[in-house]
């Protein structure tokens, strides 16, 4: 806000500029940035459904697909062997896939530095300069900031999409493993 009250300095030594707009673009960008606010409580709720999602199938991973014991001592012909280590490789993907989802889903959870507007320059000073004015110097600190959250939200949409693509090929595996255990 410190930049507020040298931009509102610099404003009065010019008494020609008016800013007629200034309030109704402040307006906007204080909505934008009540829009970045949600986006973000959305996408993270969001990704909190995907993550019990994931610990779901984890464990119908872990309960209904049944790994063949592979007995060394037993000769498989190379048409017996193939659906078992298919099945195997299946799984083996689709846990990976799913790990994988799942680190980019907690990328989208972790806490980022955004910014909010400074306060030290609400003060009496500051007050006593043009309602347009002031607006504008507040806009351009708004600016600032829904800037720096945007480029944060957009940072986490893409791990949420990349998850969401993990997720996947998770199902996708576990569903063929699951249906290769049935024949087995």
């Amino acid at each position: 806000m410190e930049e507020v009250t040298e931009q509102l300095n610099n404003d009065n030594t010019d008494d020609n500029i008016k800013y007629i707009s200034g309030e109704f673009l402040l307006n906007i960008l204080q909505t934008e940035y009540s829009y970045e606010n949600e986006r973000v409580r959305s996408l993270e709720s969001r990704t909190g459904v995907f993550i019990a999602f994931l610990g779901a199938l984890l464990v119908f991973l872990m309960d209904k697909l049944k790994l063949p014991s592979i007995n060394v001592d037993n000769e498989y012909r190379l048409i017996e062997a193939f659906p078992r280590v298919l099945m195997i490789l299946l799984t083996i993907f689709s846990l990976i896939s799913i790990i994988i989802a799942i680190i980019y889903f907690v990328k989208v959870i972790s806490i980022q530095t955004y910014k909010r507007l400074s306060f030290t320059g609400f003060n009496e000073t500051n007050a006593k300069h043009k309602k347009e004015e002031v607006a504008v110097s507040i806009m351009i600190q708004y600016q600032d900031v829904i800037t720096h959250n945007n480029d944060i939200n957009n940072k986490k949409v893409k791990y949420y999409r990349t998850g969401i693509y993990y997720i996947l090929a998770g199902l996708i595996f576990s569903v063929a493993s699951f249906v290769i255990s049935l024949f087995i």
